[in-house]
């Protein structure tokens, strides 16, 4: 999806942006209650966050930023994600954050779970 459904606490959103069907996306989302990942963009800075209460602590929210913005807090790109999908459905899903070292331009991996 485009747009984010939650945000992390201290993220700024304009919320004049939200989505037609927002509160039955969240109503939907809300029912089910197994782990489910909620991909978005929009908002150019990267996250991973689960809401700490409320009807969507089960849902991952990422975002995926924008991967070639240039910003303080990441002068050479924001990178992208990566989203290993273990076979076993009851095993935690694992998530890396690809991005360039400011030194050197390698590629260092973030492991978020």
């Amino acid at each position: 999806c485009h747009y984010p459904v939650a945000v992390p606490k201290g993220q700024p959103m304009t919320w004049a942006h939200r989505l037609a069907d927002f509160r039955k996306l969240t109503g939907v989302l809300a029912q089910h209650v197994r782990p489910t990942l909620f991909l978005h963009g929009h908002i150019h800075q990267p996250w991973s966050f689960h809401p700490d209460r409320g009807p969507l602590m089960h849902v991952t929210h990422i975002n995926a930023g924008s991967p070639t913005m240039v910003k303080p807090s990441h002068p050479h790109g924001q990178g992208f994600w990566q989203i290993d999908l273990p076979d076993d459905p009851a095993a935690t899903v694992g998530l890396v954050h690809h991005v360039p070292d400011d030194h050197t331009g390698q590629w260092v991996a973030q492991h978020v779970q």
